[in-house]
């Protein structure tokens, strides 16, 4: 499976946080603190038929970007940007987008405790997604 690793920043405060073990060939969740304002779906990820470990499903509309301007004078600005909503064909307000983002923790691995936070909080730029933080294992 790949892996990105982002350029972006966090609060040093968790968005929420969960722990989580392997059970009859499912997961078991527990701890779960802060995920009601965040839009995910949490549950058991399958391969080939067996429990490979958990899926977190993270949900959004759109991505914010800074676009590095280079001005004759040698400076450097960044501009703010996103998609879908600067773009012409993008109708004001809609949320045409849906960008489903998967992140699959293996069981043989990542049991235990986690911490989440967004990419970029804190940042004019949220460059979207979530950011994991191991705290303690099985």
């Amino acid at each position: 499976m790949p892996t990105a690793i982002m350029n972006a920043s966090y609060g040093s405060e968790p968005n929420a946080s969960f722990t989580w073990h392997e059970t009859g060939g499912g997961v078991t969740l527990s701890n779960l603190t802060g995920f009601a304002g965040l839009p995910v779906a949490i549950s058991s990820f399958y391969e080939f038929g067996h429990l490979y470990g958990l899926n977190i499903t993270f949900k959004q509309s759109g991505i914010k970007f800074g676009i590095p301007i280079h001005l004759t004078s040698g400076a450097m600005e960044d501009v703010t940007g996103s998609f879908p909503h600067d773009f012409p064909w993008a109708p004001p307000g809609d949320d045409y987008l849906s960008i489903s983002m998967n992140y699959i923790f293996p069981a043989d691995t990542a049991q235990g405790s986690w911490n989440v936070y967004l990419a970029g909080a804190g940042s004019p730029y949220s460059v979207g997604g979530l950011l994991f933080e191991q705290t303690a294992g099985p």
